[in-house]
């Protein structure tokens, strides 16, 4: 029988908050020996059912200024260790603690820490499964707890400070908010916005070609369980959230019935949505391609600007706060505004708009001056602006494009990756500054960016860093010939708007040049060109080509100077563990756990 039930009611409250108070009263010897005290724990923890209490106990011990002697500290961070590793498995069956303890603590070398494991051995209170062969993850791996285990994640995000996640599931509808420390559920978003520009988006298509009554059979559930959150992008400051849903084929039930057997693709757009975290609500939601999936996202600080990256190669930064105000404008100042646009925007007396660290007064009887300071009225600034990628793949049946893409917190530096190279832009100047081609065998899953390097994530989880501190002092692209030459295709290229089949328009149906690359400064002309074919015209669409191609060559034969080392981060990480996300100082990491669940990770 376990001799703490003993203890009188009244008594064993304080019983189990003796750590507390022993910690409060810098009593050392009599803390040290309640926190390696096995039966202490497994009575705690069957009477509190939280195991967050019991961490709190060693984490309070461990963070105060109480001396413990070397091996004593180790041995309580060992212990320490094991239990927020075990933490999700003990949340559901706390009868497990003592194989969890012993299978992760019996391998390590310390001989201060047998007498603790010699009572686990002994302990007889309930039946419990005893490892012989170990083969779990211990308190000297990178792993320092598993959250929210049996849940299966569709994408999952870590914040740049390493505190909280955010996770989607398949075809829940919830965007749900982890707290890291504790394992804690913080809050959870229902997802709307994405699935009502999703079902506008398939409407267009209807209005468009005729097929009405089939978009119409198509029914919401559907529509929630197939449309999933494929991406997942967290602003600098933890405030914004950003989610791109997935590239979706949906189904109707009269499909077959009223094209006989041969139908269109039903595929609604790709959708961006941003949220701010601190009102747990959408603040602009809008379709973003029919025919392309986002691949990655990123956020600047405030949510200012965001950089969008897809599988056919197209980069795309987005001035969101331009955008917010104009959608606002638009809605109910302008006879142009179609209510059935792929565009939400959720307007409030008083709230959180993008670019802002604190709430605005919005009225939706404002004139067109109350905007101007917002740069409704500046045409010339766009709120998309296109980039040229060359990051257009097609690998084994899928296109793979723009992998990765960070964006740095004063929006000064953007830098995209796929597994061939990393370009890097000049925001401010408006200009390609660096690429960075990447050695055989090491591709781009994810990009961190701080002013000292940047932080790759490769394959599942080999994690490198590239120094660009003095790279980013450099104009790298301003040899004087290639300007020279830049100048003179310019002129030629110019010349290209008097033939009509040479235009093309982006997402928006806004009308773009054929050869686009946004500049603010065109000192570098060369890297404007953007070579895409159009019918007709075969012999001066010939003579283009050839002019752009050999241009890019000499382009090309330049970029290949610019290799940087790369640095292998040394880590503890198991050989399985797929990486999902990690923070720009490449301290934290998250996974998601064989079980279900997030993996947290020290590196």
């Amino acid at each position: 029988m376990n001799e703490f039930e003993d203890f009188l009611p009244e008594d064993l409250d304080t019983m189990l908050d003796l750590p507390f108070h022993l910690t409060k009263g810098e009593a050392v010897e009599d803390l040290y020996e309640i926190l390696t005290d096995f039966m202490f724990l497994d009575y705690k923890l069957s009477r509190k059912k939280e195991v967050q209490s019991l961490i709190e106990d060693y984490r309070l011990a461990l963070e105060s200024q109480l001396v413990f002697s070397n091996e004593e500290r180790r041995v309580l961070e060992l212990i320490f260790r094991a239990v927020e590793q075990s933490a999700n498995v003990l949340q559901r069956d706390k009868y497990q603690l003592p194989g969890q303890l012993l299978g992760k603590l019996m391998k390590v070398d310390e001989p201060k820490l047998e007498p603790f494991l010699e009572q686990i051995k002994d302990w007889r209170e309930y039946a419990w499964l005893k490892p012989i062969k170990v083969e779990m993850i211990s308190p000297q791996d990178s792993l320092v707890r598993t959250i929210a285990g049996g849940n299966i994640f569709h994408a999952m995000a870590i914040s740049d400070d390493g505190k909280f996640a955010v996770t989607t599931g398949y075809g829940d509808g919830l965007i749900k908010k982890w707290d890291l420390k504790t394992g804690q559920l913080l809050k959870e978003l229902i997802i709307k916005e994405t699935y009502s520009v999703a079902r506008r988006s398939l409407e267009n298509i209807g209005n468009d070609y005729g097929w009405q009554e089939v978009i119409d059979a198509i029914p919401e559930e559907q529509i929630k369980e197939k449309i999933t959150i494929s991406v997942l992008a967290i602003s600098p400051d933890g405030k914004w959230l950003a989610t791109g849903s997935s590239h979706t084929r949906l189904h109707s039930s009269k499909y077959y019935s009223y094209f006989d057997g041969y139908g269109p693709e039903l595929i609604p757009a790709t959708i961006f949505e941003l949220w701010n975290l601190e009102e747990e609500d959408s603040i602009l939601c809008f379709g973003v391609s029919h025919k392309d999936r986002i691949n990655c996202i990123a956020l600047s600080l405030n949510a200012k600007y965001a950089a969008i990256g897809t599988a056919r190669g197209c980069l795309c930064l987005i001035d969101l706060e331009k955008d917010f105000w104009e959608t606002f404008y638009n809605k109910f100042h302008s006879s142009f505004f179609d209510v059935n646009e792929e565009k939400n925007i959720k307007i409030k007396s008083e709230g959180f708009v993008p670019g802002s660290n604190k709430k605005v007064k919005l009225s939706k009887d404002w004139s067109f001056q109350n905007f101007v300071e917002y740069g409704v009225s500046n045409s010339e600034n766009p709120s998309f602006i296109f980039l040229r990628t060359d990051m257009i793949d097609y690998e084994d049946g899928d296109w793979k494009g723009v992998i990765a893409v960070t964006i740095s917190d004063d929006a000064s530096w953007l830098v995209a990756g796929n597994h061939e190279f990393i370009k890097i832009w000049n925001l401010q100047k408006g200009c390609l500054h660096l690429i960075i081609p990447l050695p055989d065998k090491i591709s781009t899953k994810y990009l961190k960016f701080t002013p000292q390097h940047l932080t790759l994530v490769s394959g599942w989880e080999a994690i490198y860093q590239i120094p660009i501190k003095n790279k980013l002092k450099e104009n790298l692209f301003s040899p004087i010939e290639l300007e020279k030459v830049g100048q003179v295709i310019e002129q030629i290229l110019s010349y290209t708007k008097l033939y009509p089949q040479y235009s093309r328009w982006n997402e928006l149906g806004q009308k773009l040049p054929p050869y686009v690359y946004p500049y603010r400064h065109h000192e570098n002309k060369i890297l404007r060109l953007h070579y895409k074919h159009y019918s007709g015209w075969g012999t001066y669409d010939w003579f283009v080509k050839k002019t752009y191609n050999f241009v890019r060559n000499i382009g090309n034969t330049l970029q290949k100077r610019r290799k940087l080392p790369l640095h292998q981060l040394q880590t503890k990480l198991p050989s399985h563990i797929k990486l999902e996300d990690l923070t720009p100082d490449g301290q934290w990491t998250i996974s998601q756990s064989n079980n279900g669940g997030i993996e947290l990770w020290h590196l």
